[in-house]
């Protein structure tokens, strides 16, 4: 054991080597002109407490009217960047927490570069507490910060059952990554399971801006990058607030991301494990408790870079799995809700520790290109429809899809969601609405975007079915 231990400590100073290193471009990405320092950890802010003459928007303002007007074959320009995005960017495995990581952290280097601000990092939107799309991303011919594609209007508000403070809650008191962050796969473009993160506030976001942003080319609207700043803060919270592990498979950890570049046309070159040290090394959220080794205590500093690097092994670890139905379809433009039925006496009798999670799966989905609605999930709700509230006792979850025709996958394979459905279930349980030995019904309903109609879109689903999780003893 004393030797794995040194050996992983070891592992541990080769990287951090190379993250200081990376650090020194991370900085110096605010350019040779300006000097800056070779380590500097930078703050990202929250969009909430700043205003259109803030220095931060200022500077994203500045970068972003650069890259708008660079040649699309230029690397850095922002046109590329979507190209990178539509090519590679990983859906529906486990890549798709540290590439996202990687390609925000090399966008922050553009940035950096083109505003001349070497102290600059992305604002986040933390759309938990404040659900409509923040002001300074708003309409404005002189506002480079402004996407004419998008479909939401500063009035339009997020539904909070795929993106408030309890759905996040939720989300990040998952202790399982794969629920959390995505299953295992052995390349980027290789579908397996969403996780909660991606499936339910990721995707619903996406779509719900509408334009560019519910596509692959979502990097052309700058409001993508704040957003996606709020998911790297949620990773940051799960993994080193609340000491929750990464996977420690190779597949995983030694796995490269070489797709971005720096202001000075500098190729990344780092993987996934390098990726989990960032927050350490590079940078941290304003609102989360500080992680460098000057604002923990030299032993805390050390458990936290211990800890991180060493990860644990990852696995789904189910208890029970119940199939309910396969070729499932749905078309969402004419169907209210579609029922299915279970049998609910052996899934209570997996849930009975108190401990198991149970996870709805919808595996081998058929996403429609163009995703205009998402789906809500009730338990025995007769009549379920969009209009159906999300406070009734019957509501149990929601996720949403995300697809664009250019990237399908290449093997073929298709995408799974997940929703857990565990408290809604045992809820209906304790108050006599769902018996041992009476039939229940799992309803699923097509909720659509604010101003988009499903149309005739047919939504399939190759298998539905209840998995019982093992939770932590």
């Amino acid at each position: 054991m004393e030797r794995e231990v040194s050996m992983s400590r070891r592992r541990f100073i080769e990287i951090s080597g190379k993250l200081m290193a990376l650090s020194g471009v991370y900085a110096a990405s605010g350019c040779e002109r300006s000097r800056a320092p070779a380590k500097v950890r930078h703050l990202r802010r929250d969009l909430a407490g700043l205003s259109a003459a803030d220095k931060v928007i200022q500077s994203y303002r500045r970068a972003i009217a650069i890259m708008k007007t660079l040649p699309p074959t230029d690397p850095r320009s922002l046109t590329f960047q979507a190209r990178v995005y539509a090519s590679r960017a990983p859906r529906s495995n486990w890549y798709f927490l540290p590439w996202h990581r990687a390609c925000l952290a090399y966008f922050e280097k553009l940035c950096r570069w083109f505003s001349e601000d070497p102290q600059f990092a992305v604002p986040y939107w933390n759309w938990a507490a404040n659900p409509a799309i923040p002001s300074v991303f708003q309409s404005g011919s002189d506002n480079p910060l402004f996407n004419s594609t998008r479909i939401a209007t500063p009035r339009d508000i997020l539904d909070p059952a795929l993106t408030g403070p309890r759905t996040l809650a939720s989300l990040l008191s998952q202790s399982n990554f794969f629920v959390f962050g995505g299953g295992p796969a052995t390349d980027l473009n290789l579908y397996d399971t969403s996780g909660l993160l991606e499936s339910i506030p990721h995707n619903y976001i996406q779509n719900f801006v509408g334009g560019n942003m519910a596509t692959f080319a979502a990097p052309l609207d700058p409001l993508f990058w704040s957003h996606l700043a709020m998911i790297d803060r949620c990773w940051v919270e799960w993994n080193l607030s609340r000491r929750q592990a990464n996977p420690n498979d190779p597949q995983w950890t030694k796995f490269s991301f070489t797709d971005f570049i720096d202001g000075q046309e500098r190729w990344s070159d780092i993987t996934a494990e390098e990726t989990v040290l960032l927050p350490i090394s590079a940078y941290s959220y304003e609102d989360l408790e500080r992680l460098s080794p000057g604002e923990l205590p030299p032993s805390d500093f050390r458990a936290l870079e211990e800890f991180a690097q060493s990860g644990a092994p990852a696995q789904w670890g189910f208890s029970h799995r119940f199939e309910l139905q396969r070729q499932v379809a749905m078309n969402a433009g004419r169907q209210a809700s579609l029922t299915i039925r279970i049998d609910p006496g052996p899934i209570l009798e997996a849930l009975k520790n108190g401990r198991d999670r149970l996870l709805l799966k919808a595996d081998s989905v058929d996403v429609p290109h163009r995703n205009d609605f998402f789906l809500r999930i009730f338990i025995n709700k007769e009549g379920a429809s969009a209009a159906t509230p999300i406070d009734d006792p019957h509501y149990a979850g929601s996720f949403a899809m995300f697809s664009d025709e250019p990237h399908r996958s290449a093997e073929g394979n298709k995408p799974a969601f997940l929703a857990d459905i565990t408290e809604s279930f045992r809820h209906l349980y304790r108050t006599g609405l769902i018996t041992r030995f009476r039939e229940a019904k799992i309803q699923l309903v097509a909720v659509p975007f604010p101003r988009r109609t499903p149309g005739n879109k047919k939504l399939e689903i190759g298998r539905l079915e209840l998995d019982a999780l093992r939770g932590k003893s």
